[in-house]
């Protein structure tokens, strides 16, 4: 890889580190329980929009593969399909 490529990109790293090891203190101080995910999901999402790169709308997940081409087990709680 070019030298000036790898530079940008240990600056890039550099610059936004605080940044980023704040985010990811905060996110960690959420709940990890099942059935109490929705106030991460939400931080995500709400980081997400900020970011500008929310590319995410519905996804059909029940005709997703596990890398052992086995269905996911889908089910349906509060309205949503978990996984």
């Amino acid at each position: 890889m070019d030298k000036a490529i790898i530079t940008k990109i240990k600056d890039s790293v550099d610059r936004s580190f605080d940044e980023q090891t704040d985010f990811l203190a905060d996110l960690v101080g959420f709940a990890s329980l099942r059935g109490k995910e929705a106030p991460a999901q939400e931080f995500i999402e709400r980081a997400y929009r900020r970011s500008a790169s929310w590319p995410l709308g519905y996804v059909d997940i029940s005709s997703f593969r596990t890398p052992n081409r086995e269905r996911l087990d889908v089910r349906t709680w509060g309205g949503l399909e978990q996984v």
